[in-house]
């Protein structure tokens, strides 16, 4: 029971620097596609 808890703890970082990673990423694609948006709109 123990050696299940360490392991879960050690994975919780892993986990969560992956998911600061893709949010990052998608936030950046999607901030990028919303200047294009604004752009267009903008200068059409």
């Amino acid at each position: 029971m123990m050696d299940e808890q360490r392991k879960s703890i050690n994975l919780l970082p892993y986990f969560s620097q992956k998911l600061t990673n893709y949010d990052i990423n998608t936030f950046r694609r999607y901030r990028i596609s919303l200047e294009h948006v604004i752009m267009t709109v903008l200068f059409w």
